[in-house]
């Protein structure tokens, strides 16, 4: 366990300070996390680190703690890929096609366009509804991290004045 945690702080927890060191806000490194959840939870496979840069860019935020939350969080993205998927035709679609992974790999090597026939709108209509939900992540996730980011900024700059 003692592994698990000083790898999280050194990937983490150590880019987040360094940030705060060169003097970004608070308000700024807690949105540069929430959208790097936000981002992390989106169910096309390869999008991520592109809509990133192009939203950090566009708004001004944090590279760096965006793209680590991102990356981070990528097992929550590989997890959620399916539900979202699947949700997404339950609200969206009048027929459901069903989700085999195994097919969709096979179809996916031998008959590409085969596949994005196939799940190309599933994967919109997915994307849609994560679209949905982005507000409320990003909400829900600036406010629970903005008071721990407040407190690492307090270590920071006592560390600083030494």
């Amino acid at each position: 366990m003692n592994k698990i945690k000083a790898w999280l702080y050194l990937k983490i927890v150590t880019p987040i300070k360094m940030q705060l060191i060169q003097g970004y806000s608070v308000e700024k490194v807690s949105l540069s996390i929430a959208v790097g959840l936000a981002v992390a939870c989106t169910p096309i496979i390869g999008i991520s680190t592109a809509l990133g840069l192009i939203i950090a860019t566009v708004f001004s935020l944090n590279h760096v703690v965006l793209q680590t939350i991102n990356y981070a969080a990528y097992p929550l993205h590989l997890a959620l890929i399916v539900p979202s998927l699947m949700l997404g035709q339950k609200v969206f679609a009048k027929a459901v096609v069903p989700l085999n992974l195994k097919r969709m790999f096979i179809e996916f090597g031998t008959e590409p366009l085969v596949f994005f026939k196939t799940y190309g709108v599933i994967a919109l209509q997915g994307f849609l509804l994560w679209l949905c939900a982005v507000p409320i992540i990003i909400f829900v996730t600036y406010f629970s991290v903005k008071p721990l980011i407040k407190g690492l900024a307090k270590v920071v700059s006592r560390t600083k004045k030494i």
